[in-house]
């Protein structure tokens, strides 16, 4: 029995679809909170990164750092992204079933499931190939910071020789 429905009664599928739509926005505005999160986590760990090479002398260790911070902010971010776009096919195969049901003749979720231009470059795309640039530009920053602290004398390098 459904605590919030004392009667026993079922939700009618039109209820149902109205609530697989406030779900799919839901989604929708996380998907670009998720994104403006990690520019904004980004751009400050980019500012403390142009602090420490503007220092009179380099903490090569907190490059590693910021360099590690850098590669685990943009594993979170797909990892959050993969998860919210798993809850967003949900919503759009069930809100697909729903429309089965109903008599209406816009069919949104239909038309958002089977449309050719969904395969093309969508958020989900963008997301990727954006995680596969920082990954790929933290793992160069990363193994730059560990040879500078390396080979400057454990950690009483200045970054600007480099």
């Amino acid at each position: 029995m459904n605590p919030a429905n004392k009667d026993n009664s079922r939700l009618t599928v039109k209820e149902v679809y109205q609530e697989i739509g406030a779900n799919y926005r839901q989604f929708l505005g996380w998907r670009h909170s998720i994104l403006a999160l990690y520019a904004t986590s980004m751009a400050a760990l980019g500012t403390g990164l142009v602090w420490l090479y503007q220092a009179e002398e380099g903490q090569c260790l907190l490059w590693v750092v910021g360099f590690l911070a850098g590669l685990l902010l943009t594993a979170a971010l797909y990892i959050i992204d993969d998860r919210n776009r798993e809850l967003c096919r949900i919503c759009l195969q069930s809100g697909q079933a729903c429309e089965q049901d109903l008599p209406v003749d816009i069919r949104i979720y239909t038309r958002l499931s089977c449309e050719p231009h969904r395969q093309e470059r969508t958020h989900t795309w963008v997301v990727t190939w954006l995680c596969r640039i920082v990954s790929v530009t933290m793992f160069f920053g990363l193994f730059w910071a560990l040879w500078a602290w390396w080979w400057g004398c454990l950690g009483r390098c200045t970054l600007k020789a480099f």
